[in-house]
């Protein structure tokens, strides 16, 4: 509880408390019209081991984060494959790999230049590659969808509408295959299932038995999501 370093309370018309911890340390908490200060204190002050839990987890998010750049011989993933950078100066920004040496080449001034950049190559790496899985997993499950969008969402690896629409995270490049393939596979089986029932999982395990391995990347990796936004 020392570590919160303010406390924000927002009151509207609502029945119950929810706690929202931010990046900065700071903490929101969300409450209904009639409850006093006191009251809502004292719930937080119940909650203060999620909320510790929580703050470090945004705190190892944010390490992971900014240990993860693209400076001259660092590494970077993508597609499973840690490339090393090697980094050049130019004023129009051109990003390449180096599958045969495993290098992941960047023509840019500076490291916001070069992170813009390396996005927009994802983005349009992801687009091919990610359509080309979708579709054989669609074939393979025997199930049909609307369309495929490929976002850079900040909070969502991917997810499937009621009209039969699938969206992936472009980022989701920076993944090695398999894990990619669980996500297309999960998302595919909501086609069956709207919900994460034990027949979702079911039908998901049907097809990637180790789902839970992949399903622990996407949680550790979560700082991917927000990696390079200003």
């Amino acid at each position: 509880m020392d570590k919160i370093k303010k406390i924000t309370i927002k009151k509207s018309k609502r029945k119950s408390v929810t706690l929202q911890c931010l990046e900065d340390g700071k903490l929101i908490v969300r409450a209904p019209i009639g409850m006093s200060k006191r009251e809502i204190m004292g719930i937080v002050e119940e909650k203060s081991a999620w909320i510790e839990r929580t703050r470090q987890q945004l705190e190892k998010r944010r390490l992971q984060e900014e240990a993860l750049t693209l400076a001259d011989s660092s590494y970077f993933p993508f597609l499973g494959r840690d490339l090393e950078v090697r980094r050049t100066r130019s004023k129009d920004p051109v990003v390449t790999v180096d599958s045969e040496k495993g290098h992941l080449e960047i023509a840019a001034l500076d490291e916001e230049n070069a992170k813009t950049a390396l996005l927009s190559f994802i983005r349009q790496k992801a687009k091919s590659y990610l359509d080309e899985r979708t579709e054989k997993w669609a074939q393979k499950m025997d199930l049909t969808y609307n369309t495929l969008r490929i976002k850079d969402q900040k909070t969502r690896w991917g997810s499937c509408s009621g009209r039969r629409n699938l969206n992936l995270n472009a980022r989701i490049m920076l993944a090695p295959p398999q894990v990619i393939d669980y996500l297309i596979v999960h998302e595919l089986a909501h086609l069956v299932h709207m919900n994460h029932s034990r027949a979702f999982y079911g039908l998901v395990a049907s097809y990637v038995p180790d789902y839970l391995e992949h399903q622990g990347w996407l949680k550790n990796h979560g700082y991917l999501l927000s990696w390079g936004r200003n």
